[in-house]
């Protein structure tokens, strides 16, 4: 099995996403307005289902958007106002374990105080729980990761998030061509 651990803030929404719907819609962030404020970047979205498509990959969501079961996951992802998220849904297979729990002030006291290697904690856990997979790519936009996980790693530039420029850089590490 080949699994692409999806990190979402950074990769598939990014700051040029967000300055682009400014300009093309004035009321973005408008929550009143259904789906304008859902910054979801189509073309990062497609990239991934191609990829998934084509070499039969699936993916581990490993981004804090995660809830705590792959159920409730998938169906926050199916509501109507997560349509971006959509296309990606037949290919996620997973969601990598919850191994730290915050209650709400130590979250809001920590949230930008990224443990040093946390999620690649819950990604080696999901490993060690999942051990037919042959190949692994990790997609984030934070260097959080085990140092036998950094050859893994597509470190995604969150200013831009994910583009075409890294599927080459995706199918190596997948080792799919």
């Amino acid at each position: 099995m080949k699994v692409i651990f999806l990190d979402i803030d950074g990769v598939l929404n990014s700051e040029d996403l967000c300055i682009r719907r400014r300009h093309e819609d004035n009321s973005f962030n408008d929550k009143k307005k259904p789906y304008i404020y859902d910054f979801v970047d189509e073309n990062a979205v497609n990239i991934i289902v191609k990829l998934c498509k084509q070499y039969n990959v699936g993916i581990v969501i490993s981004s804090s958007w995660r809830l705590y079961t792959l159920e409730d996951t998938m169906e926050y992802f199916h509501q109507e106002r997560n349509k971006m998220f959509h296309p990606l849904l037949p290919y996620v297979i997973d969601i990598t374990p919850h191994i730290y729990f915050y209650t709400e002030v130590e979250f809001y006291d920590e949230f930008f105080d990224d443990k040093e290697d946390e999620r690649g904690k819950e990604i080696q856990q999901w490993l060690n729980d999942n051990p037919n997979v042959e190949e692994y790519c990790i997609l984030d936009d934070c260097n959080n990761m085990l140092e036998n996980q950094q050859s893994h790693l597509i470190l995604i530039n969150s200013c831009h998030g994910l583009t075409e420029d890294y599927i080459d850089k995706i199918k190596s590490i997948l080792k799919v061509y």
